[in-house]
This record gives C-alpha cells, sequence and structure tokens, in this order.
C-alpha cells in the first residue's frame, strides 16, 4: 500500500520536468501570438492573471522565511551556547564565512564575465523589451550597490539602527548581527526567563520549516509558471541568445556550490559534502530553476 501512495517521481524530478515543460508551452504560445492564433491581449491576461500570481505566490513563500528561520536558528544556537570563547568563536566564524564566501562568488563572477562577455551580440529588439519590463529593478540596484562603500557604509552598516527594516528589506549581515547579540544576551538571563524565549524560537523555526515544505509542493508548479512568463514573452531566442550568459552563470553557481562551500562543509562544518549536497538536491533545483527564470 506504502509503494502506491509513493510518488512516481522526486520532487526535483518533478521540478526539473516542469522546467521543460513550462519552457515548451512557452514557446508555443510565443509562436501562436506571432501567427495570429492567440492574441497578445490573451496571453497578457493569461501571464498577468494565471502564471505571474503562482510564480509570485511560490518566491514570496520562499522570501518570507528566510528571515525568521535564520534569525531564529542563529540567536537560539548562541544561546544554547551561552557567551563565552564559544560565542566568540562562533561569531568569527560566522562573519568571517559570510564575508569569505561572499567575496569569492563576487570574484569569481567578475573573472567569468570578463572571460566570456556572454552579454556580447544580444539582439537590440529584445534588449529594449527585456530593459522595459525589469530596467526600473536593475537600475534601483545598481544605485544602492554604487553608493555604498565596503567601509564605512557596509561594514557600519553591520549593526542595525533599525532590524525591523532590514528584515524587510532581507539585509542577512545586520539580521545575522541582531540575532547573534539576541542570543548572547539570552544566554546572560536566568534559565527561567530565557526557557520560554527559547521555546518560542525553536517553535517559530519548526514551523518555517513546515512552511518551507508546503512551498516545495508547490514548486513543481510554479517553476514552470515562471519559465512560461519567460518564454511567452520573448520565445526561444530568448534561450538562444542568453544561453552563454546561463552557460556562464551555471558554471559559476557549480564552482561556488560544489568548491567553495563543499570545503567551507569539510573543513567548517565537519561534514561530508557529498551527503550535505544529496539532502539539499530538491532545494538546489528549485533555486536554479527560479533563478534561471
Amino acid at each position: 500500500m506504502e509503494d502506491i501512495q509513493r510518488p512516481r517521481f522526486s520532487l526535483h524530478s518533478r521540478i526539473l520536468i516542469g522546467f521543460g515543460v513550462g519552457a515548451l508551452v512557452g514557446i508555443a504560445a510565443k509562436q501562436l501570438t506571432e501567427s495570429g492564433t492567440l492574441s497578445p491581449q490573451h496571453l497578457d491576461a493569461l501571464i498577468d492573471n494565471v502564471t505571474a500570481p503562482i510564480g509570485r505566490v511560490f518566491l514570496n513563500l520562499l522570501f518570507m522565511v528566510v528571515v525568521p528561520i535564520v534569525f531564529c536558528s542563529i540567536a537560539l544556537g548562541v544561546s544554547q551556547l551561552g557567551a563565552g570563547k564559544q560565542l566568540g568563536r562562533l561569531t568569527v566564524r560566522t562573519f568571517g564565512a559570510f564575508i569569505a564566501t561572499s567575496t569569492i562568488a563576487a570574484l569569481l563572477g567578475l573573472a567569468l564575465v570578463n572571460a566570456f562577455t556572454p552579454g556580447a551580440g544580444f539582439d537590440p529588439g529584445d534588449q529594449a523589451g527585456l530593459l522595459e519590463r525589469y530596467g526600473d529593478e536593475a537600475q534601483q540596484k545598481q544605485a544602492l550597490a554604487a553608493e555604498e562603500r565596503f567601509w564605512p557604509d557596509v561594514v557600519v552598516g553591520i549593526v542595525s539602527r533599525n532590524p525591523l527594516r532590514d528584515a524587510v528589506e532581507v539585509n542577512m549581515l545586520p539580521v545575522i548581527f541582531v540575532a547573534i547579540l539576541f542570543g548572547a544576551a539570552l544566554s546572560q538571563l536566568p534559565a527561567q526567563q530565557s526557557k520560554p524565549v527559547n521555546q518560542v524560537l525553536e517553535g517559530v523555526a519548526s514551523a518555517t520549516v513546515v512552511i518551507v515544505g508546503w512551498a516545495m509542493r508547490l514548486a513543481p508548479w510554479a517553476v514552470p509558471a515562471l519559465i512560461f512568463d519567460v518564454t511567452a514573452r520573448f520565445g526561444w531566442q530568448i534561450f538562444e541568445q542568453l544561453s552563454m550568459f546561463v552557460i556562464v552563470v551555471i558554471v559559476g553557481y557549480l564552482i561556488q556550490l560544489f568548491v567553495v562551500n563543499g570545503m567551507f562543509v569539510r573543513f567548517f562544518a565537519g561534514r561530508r559534502p557529498v551527503a550535505f549536497f544529496r539532502t539539499m538536491t530538491p532545494v538546489l533545483i528549485t533555486a536554479l530553476s527560479t533563478s534561471s527564470s
């Protein structure tokens, strides 16, 4: 009876299948639009009212739990470790790993982009369409990045003046710092005061894991919806023109994930990278699929 109820395909297999189906259906919709069989208005209505909301709900569910699960996990761990040398080592390792992996990722990305120039030869028409749809968001991110300097803006900004704003904007370094401070403060309280708070943190962390599980059930439907939105608007050409960019991004992901992060998992977490990545496969496939959209 258990074999009958077991899903035929694993979660990451269904996500990959959905990725392909979404791309094919989107390309078909683009062809029907160009041939006049499907009106652009009907296609826009389908995307705006059906597929785009499904994709946004899925992404919002994932983004929703990032801050609470990181904050609760770190604060709870620090509270249980207590203050002193262990806390100091944890703080140094946490920020050291975050800054090291971020720096390596940035250098790796710059090296790959300069080596392969993936944006060369991009079609002006498709470029204008992408800029029209995503240009404002890209300009906002570029403006914020240009205004910040590593010292003092980024470093001083770790000590947050408004943790709620940083949580809303998903600024993870200040969130991590506040979580460490909060956990350290809990470790200094009497047990009768800190225990209820630790139980709340543990409960919130467990609840967010459940929400992630619910979001992952939606992934085989949301990922094809996200891919459909892109291919239906820009067609197969978007894959041809972005193929080098996609290859560069995937190569960078794989190097960062398996080489850089694998070394951190092995030498700092003391775990076997193969076993770690095997348990992370569904999440990794989902992240790669959604980032491609």
